[in-house]
């Protein structure tokens, strides 16, 4: 009977198996997210190579027309000239910037800085990603190992029941036993329907992360019971290294500074140089030729009055960029503190396996023995109720402790920065 039950219960799960690293793999080719990151870096980048080019000289292009309506003659001592009607100008503009007071290469250092966030933003987002990947992927393999567990739970309450009403029969034992016995089959049944429910869920949820139809069939195939190694520690300067959101802290220092000596450069005089070459046919125009014209010139600009605006700038970037490094230094704290606390639980978590385990061996052992005490009539029914109560909790305890050490590793993993 309980061999029925298990093989009813394995058809009634979802059967096209998949392991963790297909499943993280399909998840990453999918995630929305993910290409939202990648698309903001590619957009950050090509900003930081249009930032570039304020580097280079400008050259424009600009055609003008006008008409002479009064079409009247000028005298211009020599005789009279005719207004000519039509007129056409076509110029040619090339300017170099010469000094800027440091606002092209603080604004394309801003941006080169802007490019390594975002990037750094990917990374964050692929951990991020990586760690809700195994929360879902592990949960399920948990509520898979629950079910099954309750489908023994219900396939050994049902034996048990079949040969009490074997001996109710036989008026070996009191109709109070057997209604107890049968009363606890229904509440077994309803715990199983509720573990297949949570378990099916599970699934749906790994099925949107893949981004598959939520009732595809799939399930965990990688073992929760076979624990990896320990990893290795992980000192704090590693971990902050290896951190992006540490990265991106930093790099908004950085970043905050470049602006800070942009605005001081936006009130230092500019000086650039440039070429106009322009040929045109004016309105006056003795031998009515057009006229090719060359013409270099120097600009130069010097802010006078601001009212202040420079003052009140720098005080603003400067509260921005104390901002920006006590952020950097409260993240300090946090990585310290999440190395240390993920560590102990993945330590903490590999022990409560090994006490699960033994648990569960003595509650296999208790079941046993108080179960064949009941059938030599030397104990009662609820020494019986209780024994297979403690079973449950013990195999429950042991899925859950498994669980918990998956997890704690995958958070240590997310806590170091590691690949």
């Amino acid at each position: 009977m309980l061999s029925l039950i298990l093989t009813l219960a394995t058809l009634s799960m979802p059967q096209d198996g998949i392991t963790y690293q297909e499943f993280e793999e399909e998840v990453m080719d999918y995630s929305i997210t993910l290409s939202r990151s990648i698309e903001q870096s590619n957009a950050m980048h090509h900003a930081s190579r249009a930032a570039k080019t304020d580097f280079l000289p400008t050259v424009s292009n600009e055609a003008s027309y006008m008409f002479n309506l009064s079409g009247a003659d000028i005298n211009l001592g020599n005789g009279d000239v005719a207004l000519k009607r039509h007129a056409y100008t076509l110029s040619t503009n090339i300017i170099q910037p010469v000094l800027t007071g440091g606002r092209i290469s603080n604004n394309y250092k801003a941006a080169l800085l802007k490019a390594q966030i975002a990037d750094e933003h990917v990374q964050q987002t692929l951990d991020d990603i990586i760690l809700q990947a195994q929360s879902v992927y592990w949960g399920a393999a948990a509520k898979k190992a629950v079910y099954t567990t309750m489908c023994q739970y219900v396939g050994m309450i049902e034996q048990f029941t079949d040969s009490l009403q074997e001996r109710f029969v036989a008026g070996d034992v009191d109709r109070t036993d057997l209604l107890q016995m049968q009363t606890r089959l229904a509440e077994a049944q309803l715990q199983r329907s509720s573990a297949l429910l949570a378990y099916r869920n599970a699934t749906q949820a790994m099925n949107s992360l893949m981004g598959r139809q939520p009732d595809s069939p799939t399930a965990p195939s990688d073992s929760l019971t076979d624990p990896p190694p320990m990893p290795f520690a992980v000192d704090l300067e590693t971990a902050l290294n290896q951190r992006p959101d540490y990265a991106i802290d930093s790099l908004q220092v950085e970043h905050q500074k470049r602006l800070m000596n942009l605005a001081v450069a936006q009130h230092k005089p500019t000086l650039s140089v440039g070429l106009l070459q322009q040929i045109a046919t004016p309105i006056i125009n003795i031998d009515g030729k057009p006229k090719l014209t060359p013409v270099f010139f120097a600009k130069m600009s010097m802010p006078l009055i601001h009212w202040g605006k420079r003052t009140k700038t720098l005080a603003s970037q400067r509260a921005l960029l104390n901002e920006a490094t006590l952020a950097q230094s409260d993240r300090y704290d946090q990585v310290n503190l999440e190395l240390a606390t993920s560590l102990t639980a993945v330590q903490e978590s590999r022990k409560q396996i090994d006490y699960a385990t033994e648990n569960c061996r003595l509650a296999q052992d208790n079941l046993d023995t108080i179960s064949f005490g009941y059938t030599e009539g030397r104990l009662t029914i609820l020494d019986v109720l209780a024994a297979q109560l403690t079973w449950l909790q013990a195999n429950t305890n042991l899925i859950q402790s498994h669980h918990n050490y998956r997890m704690a590793l995958a958070n240590y993993r997310h806590a170091t920065g590691s690949d």
